[in-house]
């Protein structure tokens, strides 16, 4: 059975090109026009690189919500263990705890930034790879030959900003999936991925 790659900082496979390729924009858009000649980027062995995105800048508040709904919920009971006079010594340690889930609040939206920041989802003529920098970069890759199926999964949430997710389970004996979370213009990248991977699968079979 195949097997997927699971790539590993520095081997020279995650070193992809961070300008906008193909009608794609490094912010995650991507192009709604057909007029702009693409820029194809081409690494080793002549693999070309079809789309390299970003999530939605949306991608913050929606990996967020669950937090920040605890954190609302924290201070509403605060301020209802702390009553609503002015006086009393519960009273005086309202500010402080504010404070602090305020100050959670923020810590976790710039957590998701940081993940938004460094997360690409790369498709190239021969493989699909989900890659996420930082100080331990993770990069998880498997050809398009060894995707079982590209299932495009549009949540109500998702519907209302005009953003979907992709996933991707594939042949691998680790049963290796690769979830692309909350892109831009998702039936558009979806029908991308779907073309690549025929052409892929075709390809591999006149070979």
């Amino acid at each position: 059975m195949p097997t997927a790659i699971k790539t590993k900082p520095g081997d020279g496979s995650a070193d992809l090109p961070e300008n906008s390729v193909l009608g794609v924009e490094a912010g995650g858009d991507v192009a709604a026009t057909s007029n702009a000649l693409p820029r194809t980027e081409t690494l080793d062995d002549g693999e070309i690189v079809i789309l390299k995105i970003r999530p939605s800048l949306w991608f913050l508040p929606l990996t967020a919500k669950w937090s920040m709904l605890g954190l609302l919920a924290l201070v509403v009971l605060t301020c209802i263990a702390t009553g609503s006079g002015g006086s009393g010594t519960h009273h005086y340690y309202r500010a402080p705890i504010l404070q602090c889930i305020l100050a959670a609040g923020l810590l976790r939206l710039v957590y998701a930034f940081y993940l938004w920041a460094t997360r690409w989802y790369v498709l190239t003529n021969r493989r699909v790879t989900w890659l996420a920098g930082g100080l331990r970069p993770l990069e998880f890759t498997a050809l398009l030959t060894q995707i079982a199926e590209c299932r495009l999964d549009v949540s109500r949430g998702q519907r209302l900003v005009g953003l979907g997710t992709l996933t991707m389970p594939t042949r691998s004996e680790d049963g290796l999936v690769l979830i692309w979370h909350h892109i831009r213009q998702p039936r558009h990248v979806h029908e991308q991925v779907l073309k690549a991977i025929d052409t892929a699968r075709n390809n591999h079979k006149t070979k």
